[in-house]
């Protein structure tokens, strides 16, 4: 083999390693790349599911205060019948 044969191999065989370098490196910043936009996607869908509980809750509260407020209306009005049925038998008691 003469000297050009031996550059010309080296040159080769560099060329050789560093695109199998550089591919790999190009590899491993694509999956960065990807793994990195991973995160940043379950991080918005963390975000939005946060936000959606927070609405639950105050959703949650709001119903429960009308709830109350139904069931106070409820034991009023039945407070009201009592006192009508009250007045009704004094009325027949002092009408008799």
């Amino acid at each position: 083999m003469n000297s050009e044969s031996i550059i010309t191999a080296a040159v080769g065989a560099a060329a050789a390693i560093g695109s199998f370098f550089g591919g790999r490196k190009s590899a491993e910043s694509e999956a960065l790349a990807t793994a990195r936009g991973t995160v940043e996607m379950l991080e918005a869908q963390l975000r939005i599911m946060q936000a959606r509980d927070v609405e639950k809750e105050e959703t949650i509260r709001l119903l429960t205060r009308r709830i109350d407020v139904l069931e106070d209306m409820v034991l009023q009005r039945e407070d009201i019948g009592q006192m009508k049925r009250d007045i009704q038998d004094i009325k027949e008691k002092v009408c008799a």
